[in-house]
């Protein structure tokens, strides 16, 4: 049996929710090579791929993210979630204090 850091990872991540993960992701990538181009007519931008490839310029890091979050033990992944949360409320709330209103949303 092979005792690789990416064997372990293999057999200890879920399958299932990585497939469907990685249908999604294919779907999506899909869909915006679909209306992408469409869309970037419409917006007067003379590059018709200019959003199929800002998703896949995205989708690299995102990928590396996901990757990097499913070595986590159960506890570093508790912990991580606990401060991206804790940042998440405290990144709303700046947002709704000190951004300018734009269209009447605050971004």
């Amino acid at each position: 049996m092979d005792n690789s850091a990416a064997a372990r990872w293999w057999w200890s991540v879920d399958h299932v929710s990585l497939g469907i993960l990685a249908a999604l992701t294919t779907i999506g990538v899909i869909l915006i090579m679909a209306a992408g181009p469409g869309a970037a007519a419409r917006l007067g931008i003379d590059d018709s791929f200019h959003f199929p490839i800002r998703q896949l310029v995205f989708l690299i890091p995102a990928a590396a993210v996901v990757l990097g979050v499913s070595t986590l033990t159960p506890l570093q992944a508790r912990r991580l979630g606990s401060g991206a949360f804790v940042l998440a409320v405290v990144l709303a709330i700046g947002a709704l204090l000190f951004a300018p209103e734009i269209n009447g949303a605050k971004r």
